[in-house]
Formats: C-alpha cells, sequence, structure tokens
C-alpha cells in the first residue's frame, strides 16, 4: 500500500498515541511505532535545519558575516521543537525502570534462567571516588548496593527485560544521532556557534550547550554507549529469530551513524582517536553531504515505518470474504486499465494518508483482452527485461496472467502482477474509468485537447498506457515517495507513469514531488474529468448510484462537509 511521507506522522505525535483502533495494538507494539515516527520526523527536522544552515552561511558571506533576523527566527523555533518535543518524549522513554542506559546496575547475558537480585552488592566505580591521582597504596574499596540482571532473552521475564533495552538504546541512539548529525554543522562553524549556543540567551541555548557536551560525554565514554552496544550484540547473537517488534528497534539501531562509528571499536587501543577522528570529519563535511545523509536516512526510516505498520491490521477486509462467484462477477464489469481505488481503515498506516483512499493500481484485463489491443505478444520482452533491469525473479508475466494476474500494483516488495483476490483485503472499491473516443483510428494528436490534457482513449493508447504499466513491474518501491525518481515507484504514482499525457495534481513537500490516492481520483470526482467512478462497494457495500450521483458520493467521501 502506498505510504505518504514522514510530514504527516507529525498528526500521530500531535494527537499522542495511537488513532481510535489502537487498542488493538500491545503497548510493546505502540511504543515500537512511536520511536519509528520520531525517527521519521527527525529526519524531516534535520533536513530543515541544514537547509537553514546553508541559507544562513550564504547570508552571512554575502552580508560581511551578519545573520538574517528571519533566519534567527526560524533557527530557534528548529531548537525549541528538539528540545521542547523531542528531547522529553526519548528522555521518557529512556528513563523507564528498569532505566538500562544509567547503567547504575549490572547487566549481564546468560543462557540461564532470568534472574534479578535486588540487593547486590559490588564496589565502586574508582571514577566515582576518584580525588587527585590515584595511587596503588592507600586506596579506599567502598562498596554500593545495586541490581544485578542476569537476563535470558529466551524466557518470558528475559525476553521483556530484553525489549524494555531495546526500546531504551532506540530511543538512545536516536537521540544522539539527530541532536549530533543535526547541530553539527552549527558547532563546528565558529561564528554559528557562538550565534547557536550564546547568543539566543535563555534557557533552551544554555541548555543545547549542556546537550552537546553531554552527546559527545556519552559518544565517547567507554562506560556508557560502547557498553550498551556490546550488550546489544550480545542479546542479538543470543536471541536467534527477532520478532517484528525486534527487527523493528534492531533496523533502526544499526542504521544510525553512531552505531556505524561504533561497529569497529573492537578492542583498539587508538579507538578513542579514531572515533573522535570520524566525529569530526563528520561534522566538518559540506552541506550537501549532510544533506545525503539526511535523504538516506529519510530513505531507511520510511522504509522502516511503511514495513513495520504495514503489518498490522485489527481484522480482516470486507471484501476479503466474497465467494469466487462474486469475485469473478466484478471481475467481468472491469476493462484494461481501469483504476481501482481501495479504502482499509482496519490496517494503522490507512490512519495517516490524507484522504479517503489509501492505494490505487491498474487492472490490465484477460489474456483475450491483451491480445486484441496488441499488448500480449510484447509481455516476454518485458519479463526479460524486469529480470535484468529491476532483479524480478517471479514468473512469465504470461504465466502470471493466465493463472489470474490482473491487478498491477506496488506494494512494499515492489511493483507486482497479482490476482484480483489478493487485491480485495479491503473495505472501500471504487473503479474509475478513462473516456473513450467515439471513433476509431483517432490519431494520438487528436486525443488531446489545446492545452495538452488527455481527453479519451483509443486502443492505440491503451496498448501504449497497458504496455507502460507492465514495464514497471519489478521496481522497487519508492519509500522516498518522489515522483520524479523512474527507478522506484509508489502506487499513485504508478497511475502517474502509467497515463503518461494526463495532467494529475502533485504536492511540493520538503523538495519533493509526491501524489497521493486521492489526487489521483481527483481526476474523476466532477463532470468533464478525464475519469468516471463506474462500480463502488463502501463499507463492504455496493453503492447503486451511477452517473453523477456517483460521482457525487465520491466526491463526498474525498471532501466530507463538517
Amino acid at each position: 500500500m502506498t505510504r505518504l511521507p514522514f510530514f504527516l506522522l507529525f498528526i500521530w505525535a500531535v494527537l499522542g498515541f495511537f488513532p481510535s483502533q489502537a487498542e488493538d495494538y500491545s503497548e510493546e507494539q505502540a511504543s515500537a511505532l512511536k520511536l519509528v515516527t520520531y525517527d521519521e520526523e527527525l529526519s524531516q527536522w534535520r533536513n530543515e535545519l541544514h537547509d537553514l544552515f546553508e541559507k544562513m552561511k550564504v547570508y552571512s558571506r554575502d552580508n560581511q558575516g551578519k545573520t538574517d533576523a528571519r533566519e534567527l527566527v526560524s533557527l530557534r523555533l528548529l531548537v525549541r521543537k528538539y528540545h521542547d518535543y523531542y528531547l522529553p518524549r526519548l528522555r521518557g522513554i529512556t528513563s523507564k525502570q528498569p532505566a538500562f542506559m544509567a547503567f547504575e546496575d549490572i547487566v549481564e547475558v546468560t543462557n540461564a534462567q532470568t534472574k534479578v537480585t535486588e540487593n547486590y552488592s559490588r564496589i565502586k566505580n574508582l571514577l566515582k571516588i576518584r580525588q587527585g591521582r590515584l595511587k596503588r597504596n592507600g586506596i579506599r574499596f567502598d562498596r554500593e548496593t545495586v541490581k544485578r540482571y542476569e537476563i535470558n532473552p529466551n524466557d518470558q521475564r528475559g525476553n521483556e527485560l530484553w525489549h524494555q533495552f531495546l526500546l531504551q538504546l532506540s530511543a538512545e541512539v536516536l537521540l544522539l544521532d539527530s541532536f549530533v548529525m543535526g547541530f553539527s554543522p552549527f558547532i563546528e562553524t565558529k561564528a554559528f556557534r557562538s550565534l547557536l549556543l550564546r547568543d539566543l540567551k535563555d534557557e533552551v541555548s544554555e541548555n543545547l550547550e549542556a546537550l552537546w557536551f553531554e552527546s559527545m560525554e556519552k559518544i565517547f565514554k567507554r562506560q556508557s554507549l560502547e557498553k550498551a552496544i556490546k550488550l546489544y550484540d550480545n542479546f542479538k547473537s543470543k536471541r536467534g529469530e527477532l520478532s517484528l517488534f525486534e527487527t523493528t528497534l534492531t533496523n533502526g539501531i544499526e542504521k544510525s551513524s553512531i552505531y556505524k562509528l561504533l561497529l569497529g571499536r573492537g578492542e583498539s587501543i587508538t579507538f578513542f582517536d579514531d572515533l573522535i577522528r570520524n566525529m569530526n570529519f563528520m561534522a566538518k563535511r559540506r552541506w550537501d553531504t549532510y544533506r545525503a545523509i539526511g535523504l538516506g536516512a529519510l530513505f531507511e526510516s520510511s522504509k522502516l515505518f511503511g514495513n513495520t505498520l504495514g503489518v498490522f491490521q485489527s481484522r480482516h477486509g470486507y471484501l476479503y470474504h466474497w465467494s469466487k462467484e462474486k469475485e469473478e462477477e466484478v471481475a467481468a464489469q472491469l476493462k484494461p486499465l481501469d483504476v481501482i481505488m481501495e479504502k482499509t481503515p482496519f490496517r494503522l498506516t490507512d490512519k495517516f494518508i490524507p484522504g479517503h483512499f489509501g492505494h490505487a493500481a491498474i487492472w490490465t484485463g484477460t489474456e483475450a483482452e491483451l491480445k486484441k489491443l496488441g499488448v500480449w505478444q510484447n509481455l516476454p520482452a518485458l519479463t526479460r527485461n524486469a529480470r535484468e533491469k529491476y532483479n524480478y525473479q517471479g514468473p512469465s508475466f504470461h504465466n502470471l496472467i493466465r493463472k489470474g494476474g490482473r491487478v498491477i500494483e506496488a506494494l512494499r516488495p515492489g511493483v507486482q502482477l497479482n490476482t484480483f483476490r489478493h487485491f480485495l483485503e479491503i473495505d472501500d472499491l471504487a473503479t474509475l474509468r478513462a473516456r473513450s473516443c467515439d471513433k476509431e483510428n483517432v490519431k494520438d494528436e487528436d486525443a488531446l485537447d489545446e492545452s495538452g490534457e488527455l481527453f479519451c482513449l483509443n486502443d492505440e493508447l491503451r496498448r501504449e498506457y497497458l504496455l507502460k504499466a507492465f514495464s514497471q513491474i519489478g521496481k522497487d518501491y519508492d519509500f522516498a515517495f518522489d515522483v520524479n525518481t523512474e527507478q522506484t515507484i509508489v502506487c499513485s504514482e504508478l497511475i502517474y507513469r502509467t497515463y503518461l499525457d494526463v495532467d494529475f495534481e502533485i504536492s511540493l513537500t520538503v523538495g519533493q514531488h509526491n501524489i497521493s490516492p486521492d489526487q489521483v481520483a481527483h481526476k474523476g470526482d466532477e463532470e468533464g474529468d478525464l475519469f468516471s467512478p463506474i462500480l463502488f462497494y463502501h463499507e463492504g457495500k455496493k453503492v447503486d448510484l451511477s452517473g453523477e450521483e456517483l460521482r457525487d458520493f465520491m466526491r463526498n467521501l474525498m471532501f466530507p462537509k463538517p
């Protein structure tokens, strides 16, 4: 299913928790999904901060070191967004009991049964009692009482503790990664460092300086983050096959810049210097490299979000229970190049898609229909192209169609040719059909009006568009949701790439153009539009309307009255 970008997810966080069906998901899943959401939002936050850094740098260079007042306001807002919103929420996760990230207690991984010793006596860390230079003679070894966790992640209690550790480490890594990668350009630029840490002159800027030194200490001190990463690797090696919850969090940890820097730590006595050198190198990169890092993180984070939330659904769709006879009856009413739309309110991801529809696909038609249009004979070449260019490993397109393949759609695993039955895990089904030309043998140029807008389809255009749709099969899903990229694709972009001559509405967000399923449907919600709704099932029931009445019904769903 198509999943729109990170900027929409802020709605969820503002609401504070889950949408109306949150009770169908466990507290554990909720915590993981909230972390993924923060990851999405912080990717956008870093990009906004780096955009601002570039603008400030250019303005300062061109104006003898001056700072634009409006840019200063923007900087203050972005700093406050991190300090007042993300920081307390992520720290709320890291400070939960047991507070593993504080490492005031002893945490070990074991193959025996999980055991928690409440009052375990140990010698105090010498760093806590150091006074001046320690000498071998006369050192007093004080003792302290702590908890000792001996955790087997494969028994019930150990699994609970391992999951709590995972949540805390994920939040800590996200907090550090975003802070360091977001503020490094400012900290490493003398004029902006002073501006960021002192000239704003409020509690936030004072805390920001303390946070910077705290972050550097966490990254460089062996007693904190290194210990957590080693424990994480030990836990993971003992765990075996990971659950969805664990995969969600481990993917988030391991894609972070902080984790990647720590991977090579080992026992090298030069690691500390190497790590500082690497961090400084990252901090001093040009802005465009920062931007690339940010967009790469965005893609991975969006992919993680889509793959994670996409599997959570509270029930089956109403149309899932159709009989074979019912399925065939509806399929017989569809024609090649029909656009089929769906709504799945029982899926968690559907809550984050603006508008009514959540997915769009292309109906191919049967073998006989494709032969009549002159498409069938070209499919073997397109199958080979998909194998060679996109590493497609499925059956030939001929075989898929003969086994019932009728729907080309972009899902998280990529663009596929699926059966109608596969598509019917839905509540709403809408079919949009493009206007046909009234006369035969209409030339391509005759099918366009003065503005270049397609107003009807002839067989020649149907053939071209169907071949274009089949040529998308095998492409990866576009988790960056950018319609300007052709190598990856989302569901609504499939329609955009198929109907080549249609001027679809698109949105510009954080420098990227994207298209939603409702923006596809907008081409059929008013009289005179290219598309017309010809079949509609709403909440599992057929809508017995046609013509303009059916169009009005669809428009009211997309634009509900207050």
